[in-house]
């Protein structure tokens, strides 16, 4: 799961931008340690700590913002520099006040009370160490040559296929290999430190890595930026050393805010968000059809629908089984004047030639998350990338998968690539794989869905773990309309309409789409269209004067299992109030969460968290910048050269 990390000052500063902002925007250039090592502020909030922020400070956050402020917003160079210096002060006021503030909490050993590290675990502040090494050796990186000849991912022929929303091409990297990562590069733990070596035996590679290195080295010497740098490792250099605390502090920050605006969430008990559901439900239970409908049409996930009001509406996933162009045209060039039934021989013959391939495949090419160590094993993909709480449960990758020599570092650890070659199935075979994923084995389909555009249909009450779930990853390796993607319930399917009034969708969809839902369950139905085969699997069913679930604890039963759910130590959740308080005292882990429960949460309190943050740091700013006298000193004559008069 990604989480957002705050960063008070950007942590990146590249040759590009660096250059861009110096040369466009009229910053001087200095030319001594001395200058740039100048005091412009001092913030001190209590007795015992007095911060400096430094003319290298101000130039650190003129780089990175400045030209922002400049070219977006029209503001002088004068009035930009007089803003991010505000801004510098300002984020020391906070900074202190943290720390003044968690040491009242009795919660940390504190030796120095004005020691940020003293205010984070262990695990922090390997995630801050992480971070940034992670980051100075991508800037080293930045400065060499980016070939891409050899490269297979260049060369992936067709389209990349749909990914999942908020899915990412990295996986959150596990804290035990952040570990490794800072001890492979901690000298003080035997380390290699961030040097010009490359583990790499390819001469060129081994060139290009020294030269990108000296001028990494080149442009921080430019900066003033080096300090006590000992002309091999850029972890001893003043860059990465301030690049270092600066995560610290976002991290400490971090922390201080999660304190304050759990206080303000706590407000919101389990007993509240069940009186919450009831009256949602009762609401609903008063609307009339067009309330109903605009909804149903309008999924919204903060309000979701709780009560069938009139006719019988339900929802449907969709996986198409497109036609190719070939098939199109013939399907165009049918007889207008033949029986309806005979039309749909003549297209059954004509997709008959369909073919279906998973079209994952250029996720594997592209580097998306896959397990490819035990790819042998399982051929699964992993992080935002699969649906399935359980890999078991999530679909392999319906080909094979091929190791191919690359001279090039990727992501997932190792020298090597993969290409994925997807096997090429027929209806009958897709079938066959689909029922066994889905339902564990194949199904007799019923009679009834045999004949004309129908293909097969099978009603099945039966239980099938994570079914949701499981169709979510069928849409996304073969369904060919990219409407049934990122679309969490499907298609619309309303009573069959009156008089004149036409169908929404292509008639044989419509149809099998009000059996579908009349069947319910876990049943699906394979039904033809001029567009290829359509897999409808039942979704969603409201019957009229029937409520969904009459509290919050049973709608929570329908929607998920709560024993696909687990806390940080691996223990199930004994019951959903269990699984609420710990929601709470976790809140970051939840971020991108589909639950229902994390959703009405939020949806009550997130405004009165943001407002209240705000509010509490405006006015811990107000009180030091004008109530407490001399807890803040400028030094204008130290920075006026940067204000372009």
């Amino acid at each position: 799961m990604k989480k957002r990390i705050l960063t008070i000052v950007s942590l990146l500063m590249t040759l590009i931008m660096s250059m861009a902002c110096f040369s466009g925007c009229n910053m001087v250039v200095l030319d001594s340690d001395k200058d740039i090592e100048q005091t412009v502020a001092t913030v001190s909030i209590a007795d015992g700590v007095e911060d400096k922020i430094l003319k290298r400070d101000l130039i650190m956050s003129y780089l990175n913002y400045g030209s922002t402020y400049i070219q977006s917003y029209g503001y002088t160079q004068e009035k930009t520099v007089e803003l991010l210096l505000d801004s510098l002060i300002n984020n020391r006021i906070l900074i202190q006040n943290a720390m003044l503030e968690l040491s009242k909490t009795g919660q940390y050993s504190v030796g120095d009370k004005w020691e940020v590290a003293t205010y984070l675990t262990e695990k922090e502040k390997i995630e801050a160490e992480y971070e940034t090494i992670k980051a100075v050796d991508h800037l080293v990186e930045e400065f060499g040559e980016h070939e891409h000849d050899a490269h297979y991912n260049d060369a992936i022929p067709g389209t990349i296929r749909t990914t999942p929303t908020n899915a990412a091409n990295d996986e959150e990297v596990p804290y035990g290999d952040k570990v490794k990562y800072v001890e492979e590069h901690d000298v003080s733990k035997g380390g290699s430190g961030i040097t010009s070596k490359t583990d790499s035996t390819d001469e060129h590679e081994i060139a290009n890595r020294r030269n990108a290195f000296n001028k990494a080295v080149n442009m921080l010497k430019m900066n003033s930026l080096l300090g006590n740098y000992d002309g091999k490792d850029l972890m001893t250099t003043e860059y990465y050393k301030v690049s270092v605390t600066q995560q610290y502090e976002a991290k400490l920050i971090e922390k201080f805010r999660f304190s304050i605006n759990s206080v303000e969430r706590a407000k919101v008990t389990f007993d509240d968000l069940s009186q919450e559901y009831v009256e949602m439900l009762e609401e609903q239970q008063n609307w009339n059809n067009y309330d109903f409908v605009d909804l149903l049409t309008n999924s919204n996930p903060n309000k979701p629908i709780l009560y069938g009001v009139n006719g019988n509406y339900g929802y449907v996933y969709n996986l198409l089984l497109g036609v190719n162009d070939i098939q199109s045209e013939r399907i165009k060039d049918i007889d207008a004047d033949i029986s309806n039934a005979d039309r749909e021989s003549a297209r059954r013959v004509i997709l008959d030639a369909t073919t279906i391939v998973d079209m994952r495949d250029s996720w594997i090419n592209s580097g998306y998350d896959f397990d490819y160590d035990d790819q042998a094993k399982t051929g699964v993909f992993t992080g935002d990338y699969t649906f399935a709480k359980d890999p078991a449960n999530s679909l392999k990758f319906q080909g094979v998968v091929e190791e191919v020599e690359c001279n090039h570092e990727h992501d997932h650890g190792s020298d090597e690539e993969y290409r994925a070659k997807a096997t090429t199935m027929d209806l009958d075979q897709f079938i066959e794989m689909m029922e066994t994923y889905v339902y564990g084995a194949t199904l007799e389909g019923d009679e009834k869905f045999s004949k004309g555009s129908y293909y097969k249909g099978v009603e099945y009450n039966g239980q099938v773990e994570e079914y949701k779930a499981k169709i979510q990853e069928l849409l996304f390796a073969f369904s060919t309309d990219n409407g049934s993607l990122n679309n969490e319930n499907g298609y619309l399917i309303k009573p069959a309409p009156d008089g004149d009034v036409s169908e929404e969708y292509v008639e044989t969809f419509a149809k099998a789409g009000r059996e579908l839902i009349e069947m319910g369950g876990n049943s699906y139905v394979i039904v033809a269209s001029d567009y290829g085969y359509h897999v409808m699997f039942f979704s969603e069913v409201y019957n009229v004067g029937s409520a969904v679930a009459d509290t919050l604890e049973e709608y929570l039963n329908y929607k998920y299992s709560l024993e696909d759910y687990k806390d940080a130590d691996g223990n199930k959740y004994a019951s959903w109030l269990d699984f609420y308080n710990d929601m709470l005292a976790n809140w970051n882990d939840w971020e991108y969460t589909d639950n229902f429960l994390y959703i009405l949460q939020d949806a009550k309190t997130s405004l009165k968290v943001t407002n209240q943050q705000n509010l509490f740091e405006r006015n811990i700013v107000n009180k030091y910048t004008y109530e407490v006298k001399d807890s803040i000193v400028i030094f204008e004559k130290a920075y006026q050269d940067l204000l372009g008069k």
